[in-house]
């Protein structure tokens, strides 16, 4: 027991003065004394033939003591067989290592439930007594001790675990008919053995044989329960995550089975990257604990069980922090990586029979692994559905306006109808914006093309006069955007950089167009300036919304605008372009911008050296 509550002492007392007393009440006829001697070692023999059940942080022990009791009631029932079960079992305990508070508990609850059975063995059998023709009311006796003992070990669980008895009641419940099946292989081998004695009392000393086979009945009945509960549990996880079209909707469900399969406490399944904890069971402590467990554990490697006693000084402190005394862990491994965790926590149960947990544990594990990538894959395939929607959406839209405006225009310009000249030249500079943005469009989609090829081909990389594409980029755009003004500072010149012609033109006209567009007012400005002796900057700064930093990163996504009061059209490829076309000419790219205080976009470019690349002057188009 990991405590010991006032009521425990008490609760000792309670039934040591119990089994004084209905021993006491009990008293009769006894038989030979002779037969103590064999008697009493088999009961002693019987105490350390022990099948171990955990409950919480305590583990009780189930035996074949019912089995010699049988006779030593027919021979010796009241003070007498009190007396022998309060030596039997001492002697065990001190065998079985087990000392202080638990011992004085055990052996004062042996002697309470020998004693209740005596009293019934003595009250129904009467002057018969003794005979084999009581076989009845030893049956009787052998259930009252067995009912005795279960409500003494609920009793001091409820004690130490401080939980009411309804719970101890209800987490013991599903191991009753397993102790049920134990009982009545222990009452039948009891009443054969009491018949016997009682027949041919000499049969006393042969006692220890049917113990030996009794044991190993026992321990393989346990060894088959315990693996089909694994292998059941093993079969309806896996069966639960085949169905459902998302196996992420079944999860949860998944680890209830696997609790229910290793009959745990707790089952958390643990994910470390985006974090996630999915759990069965009492969670005593947070998510971010759970996962700091989880981590400890599979630091290591490997699949094992550990408890809050393991070498290991860190694993052993996480499971105690985590307030848990034992885990089976199995990490989640994909691509080499570990992802995450399945462990189960506290089990409860037999004891002794865990071979081939790990093994289950593991399958459970790869099971859950192979769900969760499936879901992920599904998430990214309805993800590129939207994408791909939103896409033919926006282009569309995107040809369709510049389009339209062309064709309005176009008709205006019928030589049949009287036409200003002033009209004209605004239809004029209305056709020539729109067919501008059809350009950029068409430019835009086939750079993405080229980005997004298996085996994209680099442009070629030579020196290139800045100012000159400067000058003829911002004329350009100023084409579509004539109301609008862009201040120009390129300090003292001349600038000649290592890059491509085409694609700094790209870069500088969709930072541009990007400025212009979020930027509704105000002017938008493009410096050039030296970095040391080795670099050249080109910045657009805008006065603009400004950008979160949590949107730096995504805005140079695909298809991703950012979200303003009113959304801004366009297809979300512009920033896409300009970090691939920088990356593809060995430039850098930075963003410097917070809401509400505009966004500038700086590119750094290498600045051109004596290396025998030729000198681009002439924009080719």
């Amino acid at each position: 027991m990991s405590s010991t509550p006032r009521a425990v002492p008490v609760l000792t007392f309670a039934l040591l003065a119990t089994g004084a007393a209905t021993g006491a009440l009990a008293q009769g006829p006894v038989g030979d004394w002779w037969l103590l001697p064999p008697l009493a070692l088999a009961l002693i023999v019987s105490e350390t033939l022990q099948v171990e059940f955990a409950y919480g942080r305590d583990v009780r022990a189930v035996d074949v003591f019912e089995a010699v009791l049988a006779p030593v009631l027919v021979v010796f029932a009241g003070p007498l067989a009190v007396g022998l079960a309060i030596l039997s079992k001492a002697i065990s305990q001190h065998r079985l290592g087990i000392e202080g508070v638990k011992a004085r508990f055990n052996v004062a609850q042996w002697a309470a439930a020998v004693g209740v059975a005596s009293l019934l063995y003595r009250s129904l059998a009467g002057p018969e007594a003794g005979s084999s023709s009581t076989l009845p009311a030893l049956v009787v006796a052998l259930l009252g001790f067995a009912v005795a003992n279960e409500i003494a070990m609920a009793a001091v669980l409820r004690a130490v675990n401080r939980v009411s008895l309804r719970k101890v009641v209800g987490d013991l419940a599903p191991q009753y008919p397993a102790h049920a099946v134990i009982w009545t292989v222990n009452a039948a081998l009891g009443v054969l053995l009491a018949v016997s004695v009682a027949e041919v009392p000499a049969t006393a000393y042969l006692l220890l044989a049917p113990l030996a086979f009794l044991r190993w009945s026992h321990q393989a009945f346990l060894s088959l329960r315990a693996d089909r509960a694994r292998l059941d549990g093993l079969a309806r996880a896996a069966a639960r995550l085949v169905d459902p079209i998302d196996p992420a909707d079944v999860l949860p469900a998944f680890v209830d089975d696997v609790r229910e399969a290793f009959e745990s406490d707790a089952v958390e399944l643990v994910l470390f990257d985006p974090p996630r904890v999915l759990r069965a069971g009492s969670p005593p402590v947070s998510d971010a604990q759970s996962l700091a467990t989880a981590e400890a554990l599979v630091a290591r490697g490997g699949i094992r069980r550990v408890t809050a006693a393991d070498d290991d000084g860190l694993v052993a402190a996480a499971v105690s922090a985590a307030g848990h005394h034992d885990a089976l862990v199995a990490p989640l491994v994909r691509d080499g990586r570990t992802v995450g965790a399945l462990v189960s926590y506290d089990r409860t149960g037999f004891v002794g029979y865990d071979e081939g947990e790990e093994a289950v544990i593991a399958a459970l594990a790869a099971v859950a692994t192979r769900a969760i990538e499936k879901s992920e894959l599904l998430a990214r395939a309805r993800e590129v559905d939207r994408m791909k929607d939103d896409f033919i959406s926006t282009v569309s839209h995107e040809l369709r306006t510049p389009l339209t405006t062309i064709r309005g225009f176009t008709d205006l310009l019928d030589p049949s109808g009287p036409v200003s000249d002033e009209v004209r030249h605004q239809a004029v500079a209305r056709i020539r914006k729109g067919t501008h943005r059809l350009e950029r469009l068409v430019a835009n989609l086939l750079e993405v093309s080229r980005i997004e090829a298996r085996h994209p081909s680099r442009p070629a990389v030579a020196e290139v006069d800045l100012l000159e594409v400067v000058h003829r980029v911002v004329e350009e755009v100023h084409e579509s955007w004539p109301e609008r003004t862009i201040e120009l500072d390129t300090g003292p010149g001349p600038w000649e950089v290592q890059g491509n012609l085409l694609s700094l033109e790209r870069i500088l006209i969709n930072l541009l167009s990007n400025a212009l567009t979020y930027a509704e007012s105000g002017p938008v400005h493009l410096a050039v300036r030296a970095e040391g002796r080795d670099g050249v900057a080109v910045s657009v700064r805008d006065h603009g919304p400004g950008i979160a930093p949590a949107d730096h990163d995504r805005i140079f996504e695909r298809f991703e605008r950012l979200d303003t009061a009113d959304r801004k059209g366009g297809t979300g490829l512009g920033l896409y372009i300009v970090r691939g076309l920088a990356q593809s000419i060995g430039a850098e790219l930075e963003l410097q911008s917070e809401p509400g205080h505009g966004a500038q976009f700086t590119v750094h470019l290498r600045a051109a050296a004596d290396t025998g690349h030729p000198k681009v002057i002439d924009l080719v188009r």
